[in-house]
């Protein structure tokens, strides 16, 4: 594998990383917009997301 073609696939993963946070920020602008109440879940995906760990918490909300 050539310095070069690592230098691209880093500048595309790069460029598409920003692409991917301006679209995250739009996603937000718009739900603010909506004048909602928002609520973040933070945790691992097996314990936030597993029932038997969660306690149901993200059944309250949504």
């Amino acid at each position: 594998v050539s310095f070069k073609l690592i230098e691209e696939a880093w500048t595309a993963a790069r460029k598409r990383e920003e692409e991917y946070q301006q679209e995250l920020k739009e996603q937000y602008k718009n739900a603010v917009e909506e004048e909602e109440f928002h609520t973040v879940l933070l945790g691992r995906p097996y314990t936030v997301l597993a029932e038997d760990m969660n306690k149901g918490i993200p059944g309250i909300f949504g």
